[in-house]
């Protein structure tokens, strides 16, 4: 039976359910008249209603809808969707069924997810609802969110969704089934934090959080799947009746991870997933539900998620009863009182108090953001005070002696031999209380930096400011609106602004990123003085913004500044530390001090590896510094070896598509292509520019980079016209996303110029070489090999031009200066010397020529 006979079944059978039993067989006779084949159908679903229990004080919803949704998901398996043949059923939910699909058209073999929405179920507000999904997954683009492929409507009109399809089992079993230890699966679950900021970040609430709906693949990778009911912050509230979207009973809940305002049908925000997500991380680390939902009635449920406290997750480790998984099935081989009853004495304490209070009643006394519940984890797991206990003097000294271990066996001592123990321990509880006071205000931060854009991108009304809503607009109201009221606490304004002008730098729009660093600098500087860490913080992000401009010398003492009042503070283990290193080393990279560049890379390399383990975001990001540094002094088999690290890392912990992906296959493509394995690089090249320019858009300043690369391999294999067309694709960025003085600029420029004088068109050559050297000398001094080497190419263009007067002492000083920089071995060192060879050749002046081709044998 086709997938349009169910929604004539559908009519039928609800309508026989709402008559009395007697009247039923007349109905069913009119309603089938001639079709004996639906007749059979009504009854046989009839039959099977009656069978079953009710769920609903109501009983003609759930039990049927499911009885019909069965069948129904049968008739669409074998069917062709586009260019998809439907293989079977993997799942159905309120909304719809997903299906596990395959190419027909042969090609490429690909498996994909396809969602349909319930041919018995697709009223208008439904299809409406089911097509938000779609923007929804459209607008979402993480590593740990699985991706929209494509979409469209069958021919009978029902909506589908194409989805990545992902092999993986659901994290609480991933746990189970791996024994992970509880670090592990706190790290696990901070990457499932991530992805829910991420869609929040987006203005998308989940709803639905639960394992079912996060896969972890083999890699050990989480998947965050289904926003089949989750909802845009900004759009208006979607027109569907109370009964239909909230109570947990009625097809689009969970009840087991249903936050108390969603039961009650009250309106949800990002509180809500908080609530799930303390739930989710309840489960996985105590190996139980916090709530036991044994009645089918709706009420009964509401009063225990709305009114009945949970037993803390250590309580609950310890309680010999067998641990549920997200298939509902009681495990035999771990529950709690085996291993989960092990960990439980872990709980006590900091992960009681994080957990229940992601899991409070009240979405007010939650935390304020699912990036403050995640930071609270990484305070734990630092060993650092968490918000969510109360901080008692007992509590911070404890937290305080067990980070200074050494400081506290000192203390003893001296208490021991010289009595002098009340001085340290009235100190250690001193810098405890300072510890307090922070992480308070820095809560407090948080939850006003949270709330200030939510109320911004809240604010965003697509029907009075058109289809496209840009995010620079949106952060231009955000400035307009900080300008004219959020004065009442400096601290609150500063971290606001300082919110606002990373966002700012990150659209490649330096100006207004300066504009708003530099208030909240004067604010910060005024409220705690010029020498406070917070004025760090500030100094090094008015450094980024100098290095992204393109001028490492105004770069240099902002970041010296903030290294030096950062490590006043925290010595060289506060988390922004080795971050300030990377950037004090490309700064003296682009100057072209390569030693103390490599030097600054290895230490925070050291420092991110101590802190963060060897396999972590940060420890690949600093495995790619270090190799780029490597590869610019020529070294390039350990760079190819690093960067293969990074992307290893990178790829097992973000997936195959993210910025850091795009930016590490660019790093090792270039290394390959000074390896002169061209092909090589050339796929790694188009792989990292379609990542990027789909993550990015085309216009994105970031874009440049890759590009750069891209059009330097292209030049060294001698693809000249192609290497010309990518260095003009930068330059079409000149004056929008890129300023008229950028790096990038000066790079494409020469990368042009050079190609052109390669093709043999020396005069078209000679303007972009000249104005890439004016480019690179206006924020670059003269003994920068960079500079270097836009003379070195600019004046065999001269030469070429035949104004040898002017090209020779130009060739001459700029092969000293690259040799001095870089070493007379080097790369660019040689490719100046042979165009001094190439120019007293070309001028019959062999003498000349032989006195330089000895120092190129030598």
């Amino acid at each position: 039976m086709n997938p349009e006979s169910w929604t004539r079944i559908e009519r039928i059978f609800q309508e026989a359910i709402s008559l009395p039993p007697a009247s039923r067989t007349d109905f069913i006779d009119r309603a089938c008249l001639d079709d004996p084949e639906l007749r059979r159908e009504v009854e046989s679903l009839l039959a099977s209603w009656q069978k079953s229990d009710s769920f609903l004080e109501n009983p003609a919803a759930p039990d049927g809808v499911e009885l019909l949704a069965r069948r129904a998901a049968s008739a669409w398996v074998g069917r062709q969707i586009g260019p998809y043949r439907i293989v079977r059923e993997l799942d159905h939910g309120g909304m719809g069924s997903v299906y596990l699909a395959e190419r027909s058209d042969k090609a490429f073999h690909k498996q994909v997810a396809i969602k349909l929405l319930r041919p018995t179920i697709a009223d208008e507000s439904l299809i409406e609802r089911f097509q938000m999904e779609r923007q929804i997954l459209a607008s979402l683009e993480h590593p740990n969110i699985a991706r929209l492929l494509d979409g469209g409507s069958t021919p009978e009109g029902i909506p589908f969704l194409v989805m990545e399809y992902m092999e993986g089992i659901p994290i609480d079993r991933y746990c189970r089934r791996h024994s992970l230890p509880l670090e592990e699966r706190l790290r696990l679950f901070l990457q499932v934090c991530e992805a829910v900021q991420f869609a929040h970040g987006n203005l998308i609430v989940h709803r639905d959080l639960k394992p079912a709906n996060i896969l972890v693949t083999a890699g050990g990778v989480p998947k965050l799947l289904d926003f089949g009911i989750a909802k845009l912050l900004a759009a208006p509230e979607a027109g569907l009746g109370r009964s239909r979207a909230t109570l947990p009973g009625l097809l689009l809940l969970t009840p087991d991870y249903c936050s108390p305002e969603q039961a009650r049908g009250e309106r949800v925000n990002t509180a809500t997933d908080v609530y799930s997500l303390g739930v989710l991380l309840y489960r996985l680390l105590s190996g139980r539900p916090p709530y036991r939902l044994s009645s089918n009635n709706p009420a009964e449920i509401v009063r225990i998620i709305g009114e009945v406290e949970p037993e803390k997750p250590s309580v609950a480790a310890a309680t010999p009863l067998p641990a549920i998984d997200s298939d509902g099935e009681r495990t035999a081989t771990e529950g709690p009182g085996d291993g989960y009853r092990r960990q439980g004495r872990q709980l006590r304490g900091d992960l009681d108090n994080i957990i229940l209070k992601a899991m409070q009643k009240e979405p007010g006394r939650r935390y304020a953001s699912v990036e403050q519940f995640a930071a609270d984890i990484r305070r734990h797991l630092e060993g650092l005070p968490v918000l969510a206990r109360p901080a008692t003097p007992g509590y911070r000294t404890a937290k305080f002696l067990r980070r200074h271990k050494g400081a506290a066996l000192a203390a003893v001592l001296i208490f021991l031999s010289l009595a002098g123990g009340i001085l340290v321990a009235w100190r250690g509880a001193a810098i405890a209380r300072v510890e307090r006071d922070r992480a308070r205000l820095e809560a407090r931060k948080s939850q006003e930096v949270t709330r200030f854009l939510q109320d911004m991108l809240g604010s965003a009304d697509p029907h009075t400011a058109g289809p496209q809503v840009t995010v620079a607009a949106l952060l231009d109201q955000a400035s307009r609106r900080i300008d004219e009221g959020l004065h009442a606490d400096p601290a609150i304004e500063s971290a606001v602004r300082t919110t606002i002008g990373m966002a700012y730098l990150g659209l490649g729009m330096y100006d207004p990123a300066e504009q708003q660093v530099r208030r909240s600098l004067r604010l910060r500087e005024d409220l705690y003085g010029p020498g406070h860490f917070e004025t760090a913080l500030n100094y090094h992000q008015l450094a980024l913004i100098a290095l992204d401009r393109g001028d490492p010398i105004t770069a240099e003492p902002l970041c010296r500044k903030a290294l030096r009042l950062a490590e006043a503070r925290a010595g060289s283990s506060g988390l922004d530390f080795p971050f300030m290193l990377d950037t004090m080393a490309t700064i003296r990279l682009r100057q072209g001090d390569f030693d103390q560049a490599e030097q600054l890379h290895r230490r925070a390399l050291a420092l991110r590896r101590r802190r963060d383990g060897n396999r972590s975001v940060s420890v690949a990001e600093s495995l790619n510094n270090l190799a780029i540094v490597l590869g610019t002094k020529g070294n390039y088999a350990e760079a190819e070896a690093l960067h293969e690290e990074a992307l290893s890392i990178i790829r097992s912990l973000r997936g195959a598509e993210s910025i850091e992906v795009s930016v590490t296959l660019s790093n090792l493509a270039s290394i390959k292509e000074a390896l002169k394995k061209f092909p090589e690089a050339d796929l790694l090249f188009r792989q990292s520019i379609a990542v990027r320019k789909k993550l990015l858009g085309p216009d994105h300043p970031e874009l440049a980079y890759t590009l750069y690369n891209y059009a330097f391999m292209l030049y060294e294999k001698g693809d000249y016209a192609e290497a010309c067309r990518v260095s003009r694709e930068i330059l079409a960025l000149r004056g929008r996303s890129l300023p008229e003085i950028h790096p990038m600029v000066a790079a494409a420029l020469h990368v042009l110029g050079r190609s052109l004088m390669a093709e043999g068109r020396a005069g078209e050559a000679l303007p972009c070489l000249a104005e890439s050297l004016q480019l690179r000398r206006k924020v670059l001094p003269d003994q920068n090999w960079l500079v270097a080497n836009s003379a070195s190419a600019w004046a065999e263009c001269l030469g070429r031009l035949g104004r040898r007067a002017e090209a020779e002492p130009v060739l001459l000083s700029s092969y000293q200066r690259l040799a001095a920089s870089l070493g007379p071995e080097h790369e660019r060192t040689q490719e100046a010397l042979h165009r001094i060879i190439d120019f007293y050749t070309a001028g019959n002046q062999d003498q000349k020529a032989a006195e330089y081709r000895e120092k190129a044998s030598s």
